[in-house]
């Protein structure tokens, strides 16, 4: 910080305190450039004390040629140290400018530097993507070129397909031609053999009905024999039924009562589960106390029936009652 430095002692401050002197004044002539401030530090005195001693109004409006009165001396101790302290303060003002200039000046060459840097870059960059367009312009060129050739040469083979398609084309109408010619023919013949084997088979048809009609007369004619040797035999089968089955219902009533109590205990096991005892029971075609079906009752009903039937059954199917009954409690019914 630059100070102009001003010694007073104490004594003469004492002393002089309510004293005053009288200042020495210089005459200038403001030339361009030239500012109050300026002026006051080159003169040693203060922007104050020029404004007072010429009445200046704007200490920042001054002009070329006009005529200042620089004073140089202070008028009093007190405003030599008033004048002191303001010097003070304006180099600290000045230092900070001269600081704030610096840094600006700094910024600026930095900025400078920068904008340098980036018009460099810029450089290259444009550099770089006029190669890349050249390279770009030089490819497509290339890949153009590559075209026309690939469509050349598709267009050539393109005609040749044409004339191998004609080519095709007109052997296919001759073989179509020649095929339509032979199916005629084929269709002529065919025609022809239709109309004889119609023939022979209209003739066959004929000689088919007669033969059906005189089998079919002799077939009455047989089943007509065969039906009254039916009924005959029917007749002597009834007879015969009748007779057998009173000397088997005889014979099973005695044997029924000739069971070991384990056979009887077996029998009276499935009927309990299957008719409840009741020779009168039904369910669907199965009747009776044994709930057989009416194929093995043949039309009889009656207890003495039931009874022979359903010991022939068991015996022709088990063998016993007991093997009936372990069959009924594997799989529910015998």
């Amino acid at each position: 910080m630059k100070l102009n430095k001003v010694l007073v002692s104490a004594a003469a401050v004492t002393g002089i305190a309510a004293a005053t002197s009288v200042a020495n004044a210089d005459s200038i002539s403001v030339k361009q450039g030239d500012t109050l401030s300026e002026l006051a530090e080159k003169y040693n005195t203060t922007v104050e004390a020029i404004q007072e001693a010429n009445k200046i109004e704007d200490v920042n409006f001054i002009t070329v040629g006009q005529q200042l009165n620089i004073p140089t001396q202070a008028n009093s101790t007190a405003e030599q140290f008033n004048n002191v302290q303001v010097t003070s303060d304006q180099a600290a003002a000045q230092q900070a400018a001269a600081e704030a200039e610096q840094q600006k000046q700094a910024q600026e060459a930095a900025a400078q530097q920068a904008a340098a840097e980036a018009e460099q870059q810029k450089q290259a960059q444009e550099a770089a993507a006029q190669q890349a367009a050249a390279e770009a312009e030089q490819q497509k060129q290339a890949q153009e070129a590559a075209a026309q050739q690939a469509a050349a040469e598709a267009e050539q083979q393109k005609q040749a397909q044409e004339a191998a398609a004609q080519q095709a084309a007109a052997e296919a109408e001759q073989q179509k031609q020649a095929q339509e010619a032979a199916a005629q023919q084929a269709a002529a013949e065919a025609e022809q053999q239709k109309q004889a084997q119609e023939a022979a088979a209209q003739q066959a048809a004929a000689e088919a009905e007669q033969q059906k009609q005189a089998q079919e007369a002799a077939a009455q004619q047989a089943a007509a024999e065969a039906e009254q040797q039916k009924q005959a035999q029917e007749a002597a089968a009834q007879q015969t039924q009748t007779e057998s089955n009173s000397s088997n219902q005889q014979s099973t009533s005695r044997s029924s009562s000739n069971l070991s109590s384990s056979e009887e205990e077996a029998r009276a096991w499935i009927v309990s589960r299957e008719s409840g005892g009741d020779y009168s029971a039904r369910n669907g075609q199965y009747i009776g106390k044994y709930q057989l079906s009416e194929s093995y009752l043949n039309g009889d009903y009656s207890e003495e029936n039931q009874d022979y039937v359903a010991g022939q059954y068991v015996a022709s199917r088990y063998g016993s009652w007991q093997n009936a009954k372990e069959h009924w409690e594997t799989f529910g019914w015998y």
